[in-house]
């Protein structure tokens, strides 16, 4: 399995594919956390080095187009090499799932690393390293400084978040969310493409997440927001600390419960699909 998982990753990083990817996670956070720093720097207070991923997680925009990075990460899961056959030979199908499905929530979980350092070292200059919120933040949610925050377009509304989560965790949330909702859509990935061509199984998942990006940018109610995997992978969109205003959306380990159960039916499917798949006729050459 490990060896599977360390084959599938050496393969990856030897690509254009990858770095290509953690640009546009790169570019997206940046891009996020500008008008911030920029509002920071206005009124001559730092940021806490946590918030940048923070502010980004929190941006529906954004973190949509990010998502397109796991999307080249994995998009050509499961065969990815043409000697996979030979693999098998040495390994169970199982061990050989295991590896892939492995390498899928590392792939995901690195991409997010990258991310959010690249977000904590763009604000470094003007930040601080300590747990607890930031004022240009708290001037944010109270709405302070409003003519300089829309002429910046610095927006940070969500006072639940302050009140009920301290910085590091509020990181720790935002980044398990994220990686959880990007592990999620590359197990769909992964079982779809065993099924059907690249190129469908991308339109498909695509369309998944473009419907739960839209479900949550058109209909103007929190309430559709629950059947949005995607909206519930968002910070700003969760009942944190039982605030009156957020009683209509999930709460956290509800939402983590539901990426499990996904998960889970996920690797279930793929393991069904796995025992009638004919590797002979499929793996000679790439899907």
């Amino acid at each position: 399995m490990f060896k599977v998982f360390l084959k599938q990753l050496q393969y990856s990083l030897a690509t254009i594919r990858i770095y290509v990817a953690f640009i546009i996670g790169i570019v997206m956070q940046i891009v996020s956390v500008m008008p911030l720093l920029a509002f920071s720097q206005k009124t001559n207070e730092p940021l806490s080095i946590f918030e940048s991923f923070i502010y980004f997680s929190c941006d529906d925009y954004l973190m949509a187009t990010a998502f397109l990075g796991i999307v080249l990460l994995v998009s050509d899961i499961p065969f990815t090499e043409q000697n996979e056959t030979y693999t098998l030979l040495r390994i169970s199908r199982k061990r050989w799932v295991l590896g892939k499905i492995l390498y899928l929530f590392c792939i995901c979980t690195i991409y997010y690393g990258v991310v959010m350092i690249s977000g904590m070292i763009f604000i470094s200059g003007n930040s601080y390293l300590g747990n607890f919120w930031s004022e240009p933040i708290y001037t944010l949610v109270t709405g302070g400084a409003q003519e300089l925050a829309e002429s910046i377009g610095a927006y940070f509304p969500y006072n639940y978040i302050l009140l009920g989560l301290t910085p590091i965790m509020a990181l720790i949330v935002s980044f398990s969310l994220s990686v959880l909702y990007g592990f999620v859509m590359s197990v769909l990935f992964f079982y779809i493409n065993l099924k059907l061509s690249h190129v469908v199984s991308y339109v498909i998942v695509m369309m998944f997440h473009v419907a739960g990006y839209l479900l949550i940018s058109l209909f103007y109610s929190n309430y559709c927001i629950k059947f949005s995997l995607f909206g519930n992978s968002l910070l700003m969109y969760h009942n944190i600390g039982n605030d009156p205003n957020t009683l209509v959306f999930l709460t956290l380990p509800q939402t983590y419960l539901i990426d499990g159960l996904f998960i889970l039916a996920g690797i279930l499917l793929i393991f069904r699909t796995i025992k009638k798949y004919d590797f002979r006729i499929t793996v000679g050459a790439k899907q």
